[in-house]
């Protein structure tokens, strides 16, 4: 992927929203109790394409994110990826979008897409329940992704990540290098090393 390229993606994932009754993994999984995860995980050896699920169009990777890991763990558990179809990811965006005030851009809250997709779906793969994982604990964070097939998470990309192949935080809170100054923006993590 070109920087231009990513220049042109449209980002959608609206600031936080947090709500007391999310589940939190790390009041059920204790680490120590556990095998040790693997020390890399990579869950897209049988997903052939990553579609753009019109987040090139508008801003709806928060959905595009939650298709993207249908498509993991489908091929995981199947061997072959059941791909979403876009009209499926736009129909499950249009129920949770709104406009961001200060850009004018479409996006998603990522706890409404969760709650969303709990109660109607993407296409017609629900999931059961979700939980909040600390990012500051990387033993739960690794277990997480090991044990569920992977995580949903929200960026906060900075206007350097434009010109950036991998995403990596520059170590600066000012300027183009601010967390957010590009906006949020919603990825599935499917691997580790």
């Amino acid at each position: 992927m070109t920087p231009a390229t990513l220049a042109a993606y449209r980002l959608g994932k609206l600031p936080v929203r947090t709500d007391v009754r999310t589940l939190r993994l790390a009041r059920y999984v204790d680490v120590s109790k556990l095998p040790p995860p693997p020390a890399a995980l990579d869950l897209t050896g049988h997903v052939p394409d990553w579609p753009m699920y019109a987040n090139d169009r508008i801003g709806d990777c928060t959905i595009a994110a939650a298709g993207h890991m249908i498509e993991a763990w489908t091929a995981a558990s199947r061997g072959t990826a059941v791909e979403v179809s876009e009209s499926a990811v736009l129909t499950a965006f249009d129920r949770v979008k709104s406009v961001d005030p200060q850009t004018g851009e479409e996006g998603a809250v990522e706890l409404d897409v969760l709650k969303d997709w709990r109660k109607h779906g993407v296409g017609r793969h629900r999931i059961a329940a979700f939980a909040s994982v600390s990012i500051r604990d990387h033993a739960l964070v690794r277990a997480a992704a090991w044990l569920f097939g992977g995580l949903y998470i929200g960026l906060a990309l900075p206007v350097t990540a434009q010109d950036q192949e991998i995403w990596d935080w520059t170590g600066s809170f000012t300027g183009d290098a601010r967390p957010g100054s590009w906006g949020g923006h919603a990825v599935d993590i499917v691997g580790y090393e």
